[in-house]
């Protein structure tokens, strides 16, 4: 089974979380964001695959989502 994952919150730990979800096949992050809008610019840079959310609120409710981490 794979989970797709919401990140709220891209600083140290939630890169951290990106990384260390990307190596476990169970888990597909999909959606993030970050109240920096040059943090999100640089993770979505880095990380295409990842939709970067307008907002929180927008992520939280976001369908498809199976798991919301907040860092």
């Amino acid at each position: 089974m794979t989970f797709n994952v919401g990140v709220i919150g891209l600083g140290a730990m939630g890169q951290k979380m990106l990384i260390d979800m990307d190596i476990h096949s169970a888990f597909n992050v999909v959606s993030a964001w970050d109240p920096n809008p040059e943090t999100c610019a640089a993770v979505g840079a880095a990380l295409p695959s990842i939709r970067i959310a307008d907002n929180a609120g927008a992520l939280i409710t976001e369908p498809g989502i199976d798991v919301l981490y907040i860092a």
